[in-house]
């Protein structure tokens, strides 16, 4: 049985939104994916697209950038709430591998 929704997941899914799409925070996640992408760290995200296709709303969501996990991620906050829906079967991740030293 999958649990839903609950508000509070839903509420800071929507801050966390709102402060990756505000255009200065979109701006500068988005170079610095851009940079983190052509350095020789790992990087990993979920992209506009399939975040679209989930939530009706085209962001990018870093998880690792530059081979550190985002800190929004490591937010006490987050840890027992579902920002993905349940009904939601797959997320398809994009990746950069990073370059050997």
């Amino acid at each position: 049985m999958r649990r839903p929704v609950t508000p509070m997941s839903f509420c800071v899914l929507v801050l966390i939104c709102w402060t990756l799409t505000s255009p200065p925070a979109l701006v500068m996640a988005r170079r610095h994916l851009s940079q983190s992408q052509s350095q020789s760290q790992l990087a990993l995200w979920i992209d506009e697209k399939q975040v679209k296709a989930i939530y009706g709303m085209e962001i990018l969501i870093p998880i690792i950038q530059d081979g550190k996990v985002s800190p929004y991620l490591n937010n006490a906050i987050l840890t027992d709430q579902f920002i993905i829906p349940a009904e939601v079967d797959t997320v398809n991740l994009t990746w950069q591998a990073g370059q050997e030293s």
